[in-house]
Order: C-alpha cells, then structure tokens, then sequence
C-alpha cells in the first residue's frame, strides 16, 4: 500500500484505526484493501494501471457485491453468473442483497466489484 507495509502488518494498522470509526468507515477501508488485492491479482493491465494505485493511496474507495438472498456471503453458494461475451466482455445475471460502502462521498471514486462465478468453471 501507500506506506510499502505487508498485509499483515496493514491488516493490524487497519484494525486498530478501525476501533475509533464509530460510523463504519472502517469497513469501508477493508473492502478498499479487498478490492485492490482482488484487482492486482486478477485484473487485466489496464485494470490494475487504472484502479490499483488509487486504491491503496486511499484516493478510491472500493466494494464488493457479494451477498445473495439464497447464500448469504457463502463464496461458494452464489448464484450470480457471468457469461462470456467476446472479448474481455461478460454479461452478468443474477441479484445481490446490498452492497456495503456502495453509496458515501469519503473517496474521489469508489470501484464496484461485482463477485460471480463464470458460466463453464
């Protein structure tokens, strides 16, 4: 991240400066780290180039959908697909419950990750 820090050592820093957010502003910087982590890992280059740096600066905030009516948060339980178009395209389908940090002016962009599982995987 911004202070070169290992995820441990950002996961503890983290942990405690969440302690004083009473709003939950806390949660907002996990998902951030999660939606960078997710992007670096397996973002094409232009993804990463544009979102990544951002993200861990703390310029972009960052959200993941994840929770289904049927499965909860359960990874392995989700129903939401994305079918592949051409391309680095995908259509998705399916529903989320919510989206936590969807919606707040703490960052200058926040980057919606969608999760789903890929149509033949």
């Amino acid at each position: 991240g911004g202070l070169g820090l290992s995820l441990t050592a950002s996961t503890a820093v983290n942990s405690i400066i969440s302690c004083g957010f009473t709003s939950g502003l806390g949660g907002f910087y996990a998902l951030t780290h999660c939606a960078a982590n997710l992007i670096k890992a397996h973002g094409t280059t232009e993804q990463k180039d544009t979102y990544v740096r951002p993200l861990v600066e703390g310029r972009f905030g960052g959200t993941m959908a994840l929770s289904e009516a049927q499965s909860g948060s359960s990874l392995s339980n989700l129903k939401a697909k994305a079918r592949h178009v051409s391309g680095d395209e995908y259509r998705l389908s399916g529903s989320k419950m919510w989206t936590s940090g969807f919606d707040h002016d703490c960052f200058e962009n926040i980057v919606h990750l969608v999760l789903a599982k890929i149509d033949g995987d």
